[in-house]
């Protein structure tokens, strides 16, 4: 790993404001954040000082890098041997985390670049990863890919607020979550669901929500959505 000045201080301080979050990170190559051609690790970081005190919840966060709480370790144990050398026991241990009511978020104002796949020769990596790939999903299941539309909330409030915490309740789980709600709720629908990694909030007005979700479910040919989840504004 490569760290970046001020890294440690921006999580800790992260941490410390919010005391639900058990396990943080910062962001990385590995979450999809690469240095541009010629750009230092460095440099990239200092272009992330805008986001300081911000963050992303995340189903999990990546052993490379990970600042854990000591009440969660208290509370849970530590990384589940079963896992051997590596490969899901960092994702095993977020999981059980979460169950046990802490946040993992990744610090949007600290980064740490990671040589990935450095640890482990090809042919040992596979057999490492499927082996463990095996027993995490035994324990948690296989993420699902789950559209939910969500009722307008001047229809009724206290669904909204219920299918909105089901929606990010589904994502703490590890799965991937697309919600569709009523346009003069998106700013509603942000703030209570795009804090969070797994889930892709869209809004359309009211009369066009079946539609627009049915063009989204045709739209995904390689990574299909398996489960549509709707309720009528009634609550059946």
């Amino acid at each position: 790993t490569v760290v970046t000045a001020g890294w440690l201080d921006e999580i800790e301080g992260l941490c410390k404001r919010h005391p639900d979050i058990g396990i943080a990170g910062p962001q990385s190559n590995t979450y999809g954040l690469h240095p541009k051609r010629g750009q230092s690790p460095g440099e990239l970081a200092g272009s992330l000082q805008s986001l300081s005190g911000s963050y992303v919840e995340s189903a999990s966060c990546v052993g490379f890098c990970m600042f854990i709480r000591r009440e969660v370790m208290q509370k849970i144990g530590f990384l589940d041997e079963a896992f051997g050398q590596g490969y899901f026991e960092d994702t095993d241990f977020c999981r059980r985390a979460i169950a046990a009511g802490f946040r993992c978020v990744i610090a949007a104002g600290a980064y740490v670049w990671h040589r990935e796949h450095s640890t482990f020769l090809d042919a040992a990596r596979d057999a490492l990863f499927q082996r463990n790939k095996k027993i995490f999903q035994e324990r948690w299941g296989i993420p699902e890919r789950i559209l939910c539309i969500v009722p307008e909330r001047s229809a009724d409030p206290a669904l909204f607020e219920k299918e909105t915490g089901f929606c990010l309740g589904l994502a703490r789980k590890g799965n991937w979550v697309w919600v569709i709600g009523a346009s003069r709720d998106r700013k509603e629908l942000f703030h209570k669901l795009g804090i969070h990694g797994n889930i892709k909030v869209l809004t359309a007005p009211r009369p066009l929500l079946g539609l627009r979700s049915l063009l989204l479910v045709l739209a995904r040919q390689k990574k299909k959505i398996e489960i549509l989840r709707t309720r009528r504004d009634n609550g059946k």
